[in-house]
C-alpha cells in the first residue's frame, strides 16, 4: 500500500520502519515539533524519510495547503500522538483512512494516560487498540487490531512501554495486512457514546505525589503508574536534617496486616540485607525496594537508612516553617 506517515514518538518511528520492511511503500512523512519528553524529534523524522526517499514536512497544522498536497494520493496513513484531532479535509483524502493506535482497550478507555489510569484502577489488562479515524473524534471508529498485556501486580510502567515499542509497529503492518486483503474489515465500532466507555484526562507529574494515608495498594500502583519513563511517584523526607524529594521507583504492599501503631509515612523498618524498608500506610505497609534522591542517585533504602525515627511527608505546614528559617519538621 501507499501509505503517509502522520505524527510523532519513537513507536511511530518504528512502525514506519516495520512498514517499509513489510513491502509497504512510505509515500510521505508530515510531523510536528517534538515535545521535550520524546525521544525521537522532528530532525529524526526528516532524516527517515530522506532514508525511505519521500517527501518531508514539519508544520503545526495537517490541514495546512502544503500539508494536503503532499497527503493526496496515499491510500492509507498511520498516525500517533500528531498535535491535534484530524478533520475531514484530511482524512477523507485517503480511501482506506487514516489509522491511530491507541493504548487503552476501546471502546472503554479514551483519551490521555490509559496506560496509568488502568493500573491505578487495578485492570486485570492493557488494550492496545488500531482504530480507522473519524473526523473530529476522539479514539472512536472502526477498530480493524486489538491485543492485549495482562497487568500483573508485578507489572510497571517501564513494561508496559517495552511493550507498546514492540507491539505498535507490528500491530500496525497486521492492521494494513487485514485491511489490503478486505478493505471494510471490522471488529466493532468505537463510539463516543458507548456506555461502557470513558475518557481519560493528562496526569500531570504532580499527581505522582504520595499521599501516605491512602491504603498500601493504592500507593503501590501509583508507584508502577508513575514509574520511569515518568518521572516517578514521590514523597519528601527529613533525611539527616536535610529535606530531600525521593521518588520512589520499585514498591510492593507487605503482605501481611498491619498491626503496630504508626502514623501514615513512619519507617517501621529497615533491613539491611534486602534492602527493603517498611513504611506505614492508611491501610497496611508498603515496602520501599527502591528509591531516588533529589541528586538522581538510586538506592535500596533499608542498606541506607538507619534509624525507624523517620517519616516520610512533610506537611505543608513545616514546609513553611522551614522556609522562613525554623530548625526543621516537629
Amino acid at each position: 500500500m501507499r501509505v503517509a506517515l502522520i505524527g510523532r514518538t519513537q513507536m511511530l518511528y518504528n512502525s514506519a520502519l516495520a512498514l517499509a520492511q513489510a513491502g509497504h511503500e512510505l509515500r510521505c512523512v508530515l510531523t510536528a515539533p517534538a515535545a521535550p519528553e520524546y525521544t525521537r524529534t522532528e530532525a529524526d523524522f526528516e532524516r527517515l524519510a530522506t532514508r525511505l526517499g519521500c517527501p518531508f514536512l514539519c508544520a503545526r497544522s495537517a490541514a495546512a495547503p502544503e500539508a494536503l498536497a503532499m497527503l493526496s494520493g496515499c491510500d492509507i496513513g498511520v498516525s500517533m500522538n500528531w498535535v491535534g484531532v484530524l478533520g475531514p479535509e484530511v482524512l477523507d483524502l485517503f480511501p482506506l483512512g487514516v489509522l491511530n493506535a491507541h493504548p487503552g482497550e476501546l471502546p472503554r478507555y479514551r483519551g490521555n494516560a490509559c496506560q496509568g489510569w488502568a493500573i491505578l484502577r487495578g485492570e486485570e489488562r492493557l488494550g492496545l487498540s488500531i482504530h480507522v479515524m473519524r473526523p473530529g473524534e476522539l479514539d472512536c471508529g472502526r477498530v480493524v487490531h486489538q491485543e492485549f498485556l495482562d497487568l500483573t501486580p508485578e507489572v510497571a510502567n517501564a513494561e508496559v512501554w517495552a511493550w507498546l515499542e514492540a507491539a505498535v509497529p507490528q500491530g500496525f503492518v497486521a492492521a494494513l495486512d487485514r485491511l489490503g486483503r478486505d478493505p471494510g474489515f471490522t471488529l466493532f465500532d468505537a463510539r463516543a457514546d458507548d456506555p461502557a466507555g470513558f475518557r481519560g484526562y493528562p496526569r500531570l507529574p504532580v499527581d505522582g505525589y504520595i499521599d501516605w494515608t491512602r491504603p498500601a495498594l493504592d500507593i503501590a500502583r501509583l508507584v508502577r503508574a508513575a514509574g520511569p519513563p515518568l518521572p516517578g511517584a514521590y514523597t519528601y523526607a527529613d533525611l539527616g536534617g536535610r529535606v530531600d524529594k525521593l521518588a520512589v521507583l520499585e514498591a510492593r504492599p507487605h503482605p501481611l496486616p498491619l498491626r503496630d501503631l504508626a502514623v501514615p509515612g513512619h519507617i517501621l523498618r529497615n533491613d539491611p540485607q534486602s534492602g527493603v524498608s517498611l513504611v506505614a500506610c492508611g491501610q497496611g505497609a508498603l515496602e520501599l525496594l527502591r528509591c531516588r534522591d533529589g541528586s538522581g542517585r538510586e538506592y535500596a533504602p533499608g542498606r541506607e537508612w538507619k534509624s525507624i525515627r523517620l517519616r516520610l511527608g512533610i506537611r505543608a505546614e513545616d514546609m513553611v516553617w522551614m522556609m522562613w528559617g525554623g530548625d526543621g519538621p516537629h
